[in-house]
């Protein structure tokens, strides 16, 4: 599972509960590093959950972290917020959405 950053992202458009982002519209844009660097970004567009690769044009959260990183993540051997609190992912705007996606995020 997860071996290229498309299913990363795809892990986690799977894991994502997309009902609970009915009422909302935001870009999330995620920055990876290291040896497999990736810039790109989710739009969540009530209900709807769209990959793009490039710079969000006003994106609402920020995510950076290694691609090993969100691989661990998307595997369910590291837990997102612990991975937070460690400063293994860095995280900038707005916070309190980031705790929402979070608590949608269903990570066997």
């Amino acid at each position: 599972m997860g071996s290229t950053i498309r299913e990363v992202m795809q892990t986690f458009l799977a894991y994502l509960d997309l009902a609970g982002t009915a009422n909302l519209q935001a870009d999330l844009q995620l920055k990876l590093s290291g040896a497999d660097s990736y810039t790109g970004y989710l739009r969540l567009d009530h209900g709807t959950a769209t990959i793009y690769e490039g710079e969000a044009p006003q994106p609402n959260l920020t995510i950076k972290c290694t691609f090993e990183v969100m691989q661990a993540v998307a595997r369910g051997e590291k837990d997102p917020l612990q991975a937070f609190i460690l400063g293994e992912i860095q995280a900038s705007g707005d916070i309190n959405l980031g705790m929402r996606l979070l608590s949608l995020l269903k990570i066997p």
